[in-house]
């Protein structure tokens, strides 16, 4: 599992119950925030550190969050979720800025061009 933040002290003193009441307080600061402003989204970022940290914890007993990431990915995949692109006509979607296909220059990885 890709994550972006340093593990917190919390990953090996917490347990799953522990960590997910925190996530629910973290849910409740970013709801009370004020909106449209910087501590809005500092609190929404805070979610995701703590949801994070619980990702850790399940790790840390066993659980392969790589696999369950994929599930939902595909589960979501599925349903028509992702972004797809349109220069290689839906065969790719964006992670950041850029197709996993064609990298979002309309050239596949292996060498053919699409947009053509």
């Amino acid at each position: 599992m890709n994550y972006i933040f340093p593990e917190t002290k919390f990953v090996r003193e917490n347990n799953k119950d522990t960590q997910i009441d925190h996530v629910t307080s973290e849910i409740y600061e970013f709801m009370y925030s004020k909106p449209n402003t910087d501590e809005e989204k500092e609190e929404a970022m805070d979610l995701y550190h703590s949801i994070e940290t619980l990702f850790r914890i399940w790790e840390r007993q066993g659980v392969d969050m790589d696999a369950v990431r994929q599930k939902v990915f595909e589960k979501n995949r599925a349903r028509g979720y992702y972004t797809t692109c349109e220069i290689c006509e839906g065969k790719g979607w964006f992670f950041g800025q850029k197709c996993i296909v064609c990298d979002g220059i309309g050239v596949l990885k292996d060498g053919k061009v699409e947009d053509d």
